[in-house]
């Protein structure tokens, strides 16, 4: 089974803290949603800024930051991953130095731009989205086929048939199969009753597991023109 090490240090060579810190072993498969288990619901900012690596290419950051009597949890979210890292509250921490202390510890990039906190409370839907995502196996896609002139939800959600390229898109990305009985991941889609659909469409892309929820093969409502139950799909997904 693997562990991480939790610390008042970076890989044990950070300068912040105490070398005497106590350490706390975490079964990762329990702990890869920090930002679900200790962020969401307590206090914490998110912040943003733009990391340079050493060939001077530049790349956006996010930072959460979340400070208890004990510690502060850091959540560094880059295009390369998330990074996860708990320093001791023995002192005031800012977030340029908790910033620092991930380029360190790094040692492939540093911060072009200094952290500016970010005040719009919607990046906590997305942040969730991405942590929920990271190291998974199986990924649901959502697809949306739109006419030529359609411009509202209820229009595209509204269609019952496709063109013929858009069935060649399909059969290109994955392939069709019937849902009742479907023994592999199905993404929430019913496999017993056929209430979300008789078929559908999925692939395997590099051992990992991917189904589509293509909109025009989920159930269709002339009562609602919303299109509720395939909106309950199509909305969650990638």
């Amino acid at each position: 089974m693997k562990f991480w090490e939790e610390s008042g240090r970076v890989n044990g060579r950070g300068s912040i803290g105490s070398t005497h810190s106590v350490v706390h072993l975490e079964n990762p498969e329990s702990s890869l949603r920090w930002y679900f288990k200790y962020f969401l619901g307590t206090a914490h900012q998110n912040y943003y800024g733009k990391t340079v690596d050493e060939n001077g290419e530049k790349d956006l950051y996010v930072l959460s930051v979340a400070k208890s009597e004990e510690n502060y949890r850091a959540i560094m979210w880059t295009k390369k991953g998330i990074h996860r890292l708990l320093l001791p509250a023995t002192k005031p921490l800012s977030p340029q130095t908790i910033c620092q202390e991930y380029c360190r510890e790094s040692g492939e990039w540093t911060i072009s731009r200094a952290p500016r906190e970010i005040k719009s409370s919607n990046v906590m839907d997305d942040l969730l989205i991405i942590e929920e995502q990271d190291g998974a196996i199986n990924f649901k896609f959502g697809i949306l086929y739109r006419k030529a002139g359609q411009t509202t939800d209820n229009e595209i959600l509204g269609n019952e048939s496709i063109s013929p390229a858009f069935g060649q898109f399909l059969d290109l990305i994955g392939e069709k199969v019937q849902l009742k009985g479907f023994g592999d991941f199905h993404g929430g889609l019913d496999v017993r009753d056929d209430t979300t659909g008789t078929h559908s469409y999925r692939t395997i892309i590099e051992g990992k597991s991917v189904m589509f929820h293509v909109a025009n093969m989920l159930p269709f409502s002339r009562e609602n023109p919303q299109q509720v139950e395939r909106k309950r799909h199509i909305g969650i997904d990638i």
